[in-house]
C-alpha cells in the first residue's frame, strides 16, 4: 500500500488504497471519499483565505478545498456521492484575538455545504494538534492528539 505525507499546502487524491498522513495544529484537513468510485483525497491548509488577490496556493482553504474537489472529479468522483470528514483547527496561541483554527473550520463547513457534500464526521477545535492517518481504501481516519511542543519542533525541523 502506498503511503503519502502531506505538508502544509499539500493535497493528495488516491484511486487505489493509500495511507495519507499529516500533522495538524490550527490547520485543517478535509478528507473526501467517493466510496462507489473508490477514490479519496485529503488536503492540509493553513489559512482560510489568501492575503493577496493573486495567490493560488493550496495553503489557503478557499483554494485547497476547490482543488481537492476538482481533482476528485478529475479522477471520476462525483460530488453527489462524496462525503467529507474534517480534522484540525486547534486554538494553540493561548487566546489571541484571531482564532485561525476556528476560521479554518468554519470555512470548510461553509464550502462543503455550498456544494452539498455532507460532513459525516469531524474532530475539530480544542487546544492541541492532531496526527492523522487516512486509509483511503476503507475511508477511515485514525487520529491522535499531539502536544503543542511536538508540533513546534516538527514545524521547525
Amino acid at each position: 500500500m502506498q503511503a503519502v505525507f502531506l505538508k502544509p499546502g499539500d493535497l493528495h487524491v488516491a484511486t487505489s488504497p493509500t495511507i495519507i498522513r499529516t500533522i495538524l495544529g490550527s490547520c485543517v484537513a478535509v478528507c473526501l471519499m467517493d466510496a462507489q468510485r473508490g477514490i479519496a483525497g485529503m488536503n492540509h491548509y493553513v489559512h482560510p483565505r489568501p492575503f493577496a488577490q493573486d495567490s493560488h496556493s493550496n495553503e489557503y482553504g478557499t483554494i485547497a478545498i476547490q482543488a481537492l474537489i476538482r481533482q476528485m472529479q478529475d479522477g471520476g468522483g462525483k460530488i453527489s456521492r462524496m462525503t467529507a470528514q474534517l480534522f484540525g483547527g486547534a486554538q494553540q496561541s493561548g487566546g489571541t484575538i484571531m482564532n485561525i483554527g476556528a476560521e479554518n473550520i468554519t470555512l470548510a463547513r461553509e464550502m462543503l455545504e455550498q456544494v452539498s457534500i455532507p460532513v459525516i464526521f469531524e474532530h475539530v477545535g480544542g487546544a492541541h494538534g492532531r496526527k492523522l492517518l487516512f486509509d483511503t481504501g476503507i475511508g477511515r481516519v485514525r487520529y491522535q492528539w499531539v502536544k503543542s511542543q511536538f508540533l513546534r519542533s516538527v514545524a521547525g525541523a
